[in-house]
């Protein structure tokens, strides 16, 4: 109990609610309680990075205490799951009822530890967006991968599409390249076919005339026409 009441000094937020506790980690006088006094040590530590489920079955919080646990472990389940059902709510909150999940969560929209809505009907709570948590120094190494794993996907992607860019651009070089020889060969025959025809020079054609002449043509003898008188040549 003595350790619940000096724990209780180091939480006790009278003019609002925080999900920080790191910043009590940072204290001389608190580090020492890690050898000085264990019990208050581990509970500080359940506060800043764990949840209720962390806490040993022997210790015995104060109604408070234990409601500002419990809202700490709805952030840290909210950052796991988008939906999380009423049942796991009241598994890992230790509530019996639906009405003490609603009542708790709703304290909890309202102090902006987390934003979203009930579903009665379907007995869930659909989680939007949440307040941020201390970090566990263990963590930082795993986050660190991760990030390191991200930048290098990033950096795979980034590669690969400066490759399908290298390549696009070479295939419409080749593709300019080849449309422009292509225009350079038509010239160069058009020039040949031109200088050719000027080498040569216009066709002579020699201009038609109507034919005179009367070959091939035989006149026969002259015939008088009735009641036409012939004509004596003179002598």
């Amino acid at each position: 109990m003595r350790s619940t009441r000096q724990f209780g000094k180091f939480v006790a937020f009278q003019n609002g609610f925080s999900s920080f506790f790191g910043e009590f980690l940072l204290l001389d006088e608190v580090r020492l309680l890690e050898k000085t006094n264990k019990d208050v040590w581990d509970m500080l530590m359940v506060f800043a990075f764990g949840s209720l489920s962390d806490l040993p079955a022997t210790t015995s919080l104060s109604e408070p205490l234990t409601l500002k646990l419990k809202q700490l472990t709805l952030i840290s389940m909210a950052t796991r799951d988008r939906r999380i059902s009423y049942d796991t709510l009241g598994q890992e909150l230790k509530l019996d009822s639906d009405h003490a999940v609603e009542e708790l969560v709703i304290d909890a929209i309202y102090k902006g530890l987390i934003k979203g809505r009930l579903n009665g009907c379907g007995r869930y709570v659909e989680v939007e967006e949440w307040q941020a948590r201390d970090l566990h120094p263990d963590k930082i190494a795993e986050i660190r991968k991760a990030f390191d794993s991200s930048l290098q996907n990033v950096g795979n992607v980034v590669a690969e599409s400066q490759a399908m860019a290298k390549r696009e651009e070479a295939l419409t070089f080749s593709a300019n390249f080849e449309e422009e020889a292509r225009n350079i060969c038509i010239q160069k025959a058009r020039a040949e076919v031109e200088e050719e025809m000027r080498s040569v020079g216009p066709p002579n054609y020699a201009p038609s005339r109507p034919s005179t002449s009367t070959a091939g043509f035989q006149l026969g003898p002259r015939r008088r026409i009735p009641g036409q008188k012939r004509t004596q040549l003179s002598k």
